[in-house]
């Protein structure tokens, strides 16, 4: 089968043009359950396309200046590049920590938030902090994502990360988020929403922060509220 999709930028969510994707800067590989590997070829408009068996893959991806980005992934059939769910995100990388929300379809708009020191929060309300280090980058509408928050240069203070079922189509379970984190560069943590026994909780506090000591934990909640 034949899997395409788009290299994006996760804190434009623009397409990283093919003159920083050419000649071999970019590198998309796909690596089965057997160990098996499966380079992609870049095509034009910035779709990578890779050609393999049905099944569960590894896919990583390195480009210089841009954090690696690994997932797991499963492939049933053949799709092309304007299937949401198979956009490569690419993080740019900065002093500091980085966290990248996606997911599917069955909502439109989930909100990314972070609620810092003085309950200080920052989601599509409020971009920018008072400071100017921590900054929502993307607030997608219309499913997908990204939804994408940096926090630049930040080395003091304590941050939590949520996720709010916005427009609320279907239950936050049904709509699948993934929540990346990452630090100076680095993937450290990958948060996917546990299914609540109570399925009209609206939030999903994810991460916290802790730019103190530059440690995180994961709290994979859901609630009511913040």
């Amino acid at each position: 089968m034949t899997i395409k999709g788009f290299i994006k930028d996760g804190t434009t969510a623009r397409l990283i043009p093919a003159t920083i994707l050419s000649s071999g800067n970019v590198k998309v590989i796909f690596q089965g359950s057997g160990g098996q590997t499966y380079p992609a070829t870049i095509l034009a408009g910035s779709i990578y396309q890779v050609k393999l068996p049905t099944g569960n893959y590894k896919r990583n991806t390195s480009l210089n200046g841009y954090s690696s980005n690994s997932a797991n992934v499963k492939f049933t059939a053949s799709s092309d590049e304007t299937n949401g769910l198979n956009t490569i995100l690419l993080v740019p990388i900065i002093r500091g920590w980085t966290a990248v929300l996606t997911w599917n379809g069955a909502v439109k708009d989930l909100d990314l938030i972070s609620v810092g020191p003085n309950n200080e929060m920052v989601n599509f309300q409020k971009k920018v902090s008072a400071n100017g280090k921590v900054t929502l980058d993307v607030d997608d509408r219309d499913g997908f994502g990204p939804e994408t928050i940096s926090f630049k240069d930040v080395t003091t203070g304590k941050y939590t990360l949520y996720v709010h079922n916005y427009s609320n189509e279907d239950v936050l379970f049904k709509a699948a988020p993934k929540l990346t984190l990452y630090q100076n560069g680095n993937q450290v943590a990958q948060a996917i929403i546990k299914a609540p026994s109570d399925n009209s909780l609206r939030f999903w506090k994810v991460f916290e922060i802790n730019a103190d000591n530059g440690s995180f934990n994961t709290i994979n909640s859901v609630q009511a509220s913040y």
